[in-house]
């Protein structure tokens, strides 16, 4: 198994366990943020949410990130997918999932 750079992004770390950590990725060249526990917790849903719509998707399809846009079904598809995580959010996160 190999590493592979797919692009520049953004590192968050929890400010309760940042410590120097986010100084020193930033200071090597990643882009680090340091988010609250809240922030933190909403973050790690929204992209629970993009992993829930995309990855199943692109292997039912057995296409690419970007082909699901050519997919007719993709919307339809995307809207049920949404509104099954938001239920599982608003039942673990209730003050939180309206921002999902």
């Amino acid at each position: 198994s190999c590493l592979v750079h797919a692009g520049i992004g953004k590192t968050f770390v929890q400010e309760d366990n940042a410590g120097d950590l986010a100084k020193l990725w930033e200071d090597v060249g990643l882009n680090c943020t340091t988010l609250s526990v809240e922030d933190m917790n909403l973050h790690l849903w929204k992209k629970l949410a993009a992993n829930c719509i995309i990855n199943p998707l692109t292997a039912l399809f057995r296409c690419t990130n970007g082909e699901l846009l050519m997919e007719p079904s993709f919307f339809e598809l995307q809207q049920e997918l949404v509104r099954e995580v938001s239920a599982v959010a608003r039942a673990t996160l209730p003050s939180s999932a309206e921002s999902l």
